[in-house]
């Protein structure tokens, strides 16, 4: 049998035995769960170095996202932006943000001539641990867009003013729109800058007016030409930071 003091020694060693192997299984773990949760690196496959695009052409954005096997981005998304002077500022946001698995985007060229014109790759992780926002400005893939054709169709914001009184924020859009064999235009709202769009209204000719509550944010909006054949021409988005503000009603 067992003595006391054996005993003692005994559950002395299991004990450190035990915590030595917690120990060792958290450390273990540790890297795996950073590693998880690191922002990952984005490359852009194209457009490429020294590509030349036009006003109007369709193109496919594709990337590659570059991250650990067990990498874990559940509640993280995508977004895509434009940069005309080699990723130094921002010209206009491309897309609204998308699922954290897509790899591809086609957009339709602005018009936005530049001789150095980057594509800045945003990933964003709202959801777990820890919370982060990166940019990758993607400059080792500098390309031109030049100036638009002849007959190019565009669907561009050209005024906006907003009121505000007690009963609200009243905002008026108007637009110019070369796009021919026009059915509707449909007017859409963001109220997170661009990230998620709802429809606010449709409109036959170039003006629309959104009605707001007094203690909203800032508003996003963008105007979609849905044209006899079926397709669409979208505005770029225009943000409310850039509205001409009347004084408010009496």
């Amino acid at each position: 049998m067992m003595g006391n003091r054996s005993r003692s020694r005994f559950l002395v060693w299991l004990l450190l035995s035990v915590g030595a192997l917690a120990v060792i299984g958290i450390i273990g773990l540790r890297p795996s769960q950073a590693q998880a949760r690191r922002p990952p690196n984005i490359v852009l496959l194209s457009p490429k170095a020294g590509d030349i695009l036009t006003p109007g052409e369709r193109v496919a954005i594709t990337w590659e996202i570059d991250a650990p096997p067990d990498a874990n981005y559940q509640g993280c998304e995508q977004e895509i932006y434009l940069s005309t002077d080699k990723g130094r500022t921002i010209a206009a946001r491309l897309t609204p943000e998308f699922g954290y698995w897509i790899t591809s985007y086609t957009w339709t060229v602005p018009n936005l001539p530049a001789k150095k014109a980057v594509i800045i790759m945003g990933f964003d992780c709202e959801g777990g641990t820890p919370i982060f926002e990166s940019q990758y400005s993607q400059r080792q893939s500098i390309f031109k867009i030049t100036r638009p054709p002849a007959r190019f169709e565009e669907v561009r914001l050209s005024a906006a003013s907003e009121s505000v009184s007690e009963a609200g924020r009243e905002i008026r859009l108007s637009w110019d729109s070369t796009a021919s064999n026009v059915e509707k235009f449909e007017i859409q709202l963001s109220m997170d800058e661009g990230a998620h769009f709802q429809t606010v209204g449709l409109a036959s000719d170039h003006v629309f007016t959104v009605r707001l509550p007094a203690n909203s944010g800032e508003a996003t909006f963008r105007v979609i030409a849905h044209k006899g054949d079926g397709t669409t021409l979208e505005s770029q988005m225009a943000s409310q930071s850039k509205l001409e503000r009347a004084q408010p009603a009496r």
